[in-house]
Parts: C-alpha cells; sequence; structure tokens
C-alpha cells in the first residue's frame, strides 16, 4: 500500500507552494441504457464529462501575480499539480509521486479568506478541456519538479470605505464571483472552449465596532472603497505599515450595504458589511476590482 500528500502546483513554470488543500473532480456524466423494461441496464458509456482542478494556498501575493481575477488561460505551457508519495518507515520517497497535468484550461481565482489571526488564503479552481489529443486531465507518476517555498503569509487590514477606516476588522471575504463559460460541440466528449462569461464580485467584511453602522445605514453608501491585506513579518509579527509589501484591492465605484449585525451575552456585538464592486465605463483598466502586491498600509 503507498499513501501520498500534498505537494505544490506549477503554473507556466512558477511554483505556487503552502498549498492547504488540492482536489481533483472528474465530473463524469454516465449515460445507462436497458433492453427494455429490463431491472438492470445492459449499456453504459461516458456521456461528456467537465473535469476540473483546484486548490488553496496561503502564498497569496504570489498566486495573485500568477493569476489575477481575468483568469489564466492555459495553453502553451501545462498546468502540472503533485501529490507527493510517503515513504513507508521513513518521511518522503524520491520517485512514484502522482502527477496531475492539464495541457489546456482555464485557471480562476474564487475567494480570498482573510481573519485577523494568519493565514489568510486564496481559492482557485481550474476547468480543463480538450486539445484535440489528449484527455482534459492526464494522471501519471514520476519525479517532483523543482522546489517550493514557504515565504510569505497575509492576515486582515485595514478597510477603508469612502472616507472612513473601519475599526475593529475581524474578517475579510473577497468573493470574485466568477461564471465560467463552458461549451463542447460535434458530439465531442469534452469542453473544447473555456471563458469567463460574467463577474458578481463582492467582499464581505467582518467588524467589531458597531458605530460605523451609522455610515451605511440601511440606504447604503455609494463610492469608492480599498481593502488590504496586512503582510506578516516572517520570524517576527508584521511587517511595517510603511513598507510597500501588503495587499491592496482597489474599488473606484461600488455600492456598500449593511449585513448582519447581533450581540449576544456575554459576547461583543458582531456586523458585517458588503461591498458591491461596479464596473466605471471609460476607465482604464475596466477591472472592477485592482489588486496591487505591493503597497503601504494607510
Amino acid at each position: 500500500m503507498e499513501v501520498f500528500y500534498l505537494y505544490a502546483v506549477d503554473l507556466a513554470g512558477e511554483m505556487i507552494g503552502q498549498i492547504r488543500n488540492q482536489r481533483l473532480n472528474p465530473a463524469i456524466n454516465l449515460v445507462q441504457e436497458g433492453p427494455g423494461g429490463h431491472v438492470d441496464n445492459e449499456y453504459a458509456a461516458i456521456a461528456g464529462g467537465q473535469p476540473a482542478m483546484g486548490f488553496t494556498s496561503s502564498a497569496v501575493a504570489k498566486a495573485l501575480d500568477e493569476c489575477g481575477w481575468n483568469g489564466t488561460p492555459i495553453s502553451a505551457t501545462p498546468f502540472n499539480a503533485w501529490w507527493q508519495k510517503g515513504l513507508e518507515g521513513g518521511l518522503r520517497d524520491t520517485s512514484g509521486h502522482v502527477l496531475m497535468q492539464v495541457v489546456k484550461g482555464m485557471l480562476y481565482p474564487m475567494t480570498i479568506r482573510a481573519p485577523h489571526v494568519p493565514p489568510a488564503t486564496i481559492d482557485y479552481n481550474l476547468l480543463a478541456s480538450y486539445n484535440g489529443a489528449d484527455l482534459p486531465i492526464q494522471i501519471s507518476t514520476g519525479a517532483l519538479t523543482d522546489a517550493p517555498a514557504a515565504d510569505e503569509m497575509f492576515c486582515a487590514g485595514p478597510v477603508v470605505i469612502g472616507a472612513w477606516e473601519f475599526e475593529g476588522v475581524q474578517d475579510v471575504t473577497i468573493n470574485f464571483g466568477i461564471t465560467p463559460e463552458v461549451q463542447s460541440h460535434k458530439g465531442i466528449t469534452w469542453p473544447i472552449y473555456i471563458g469567463i462569461r460574467n463577474r458578481l464580485p463582492q467582499i464581505v467584511v467582518r467588524f467589531l465596532d458597531s458605530s460605523y453602522i451609522s455610515n451605511i445605514d440601511l440606504d447604503g453608501f455609494s463610492g469608492a472603497c480599498t481593502v488590504y491585506l496586512r503582510k506578516v513579518l516572517e520570524g517576527g509579527t508584521r511587517v511595517p505599515d510603511a513598507t510597500a509589501e501588503h495587499i491592496s484591492c482597489s474599488i473606484a465605484k461600488s455600492i456598500v450595504t449593511m449585513g448582519d449585525s447581533s450581540a449576544a451575552n456575554p459576547n461583543t456585538a458582531d456586523n458585517t458589511v458588503t461591498i458591491t464592486p461596479l464596473y466605471t465605463p471609460g476607465v482604464s483598466p475596466v477591472d472592477s476590482m485592482i489588486f496591487d502586491t505591493s503597497v503601504a498600509l494607510p
């Protein structure tokens, strides 16, 4: 018997480590048929499938630099993900690792979760498509390539909505809201076209200072917002605010609405607001959220 563990993913030659979980979903659609009135089916075949992979990493800045919320096509350079083989009676083996390779498809982010206490994580989905020759996801065994590093970590940082920097921020969740377009034709088993159909992003901020509820109120707030992720200092506490190594998500146009607020004895009150980024015609770049992985904090 053999067992396997997480390792890393390779996107266009760049290793992304600090993998917290990794998943493979073949999404096979099986068609079955019986002769007529029989209890059991006699015929079965694969009607189609939408093979997908995904992973979660705490290397948020590195991941965003390699694949932002416009997504990244997989075409010229394959996407590789490994599960490393355990060594019976020892640590890890030097061979026989499982490689999952995608030669055509699209990688895109789904969610960033940044709690007050680190680490923040980013979650990705990869949809695989058919290149006309190979299976969308090819699985083999072999050696690992390169070596991933663990050299960055983030947590929730300041949240600025309009002129107010909210106090008591406990966690920030960025939902990228990407709906993919997946199509095939002519009876081909696998998808041959994958792109982004639309994006409906939302950012949920949970905070303790209830006095800021009045700034949003039931009729909401419309304007600019910036959400920051604070970088954790390796071997220390936090990277200084003035050092340009933190992450920002800037929104030029948005509507901000109140979420649930609650208080239960003996705990403090808990509040949420939801930021909905909006497209601004005529503004370049056109993205409703702009990420920067090397900024100072306000």
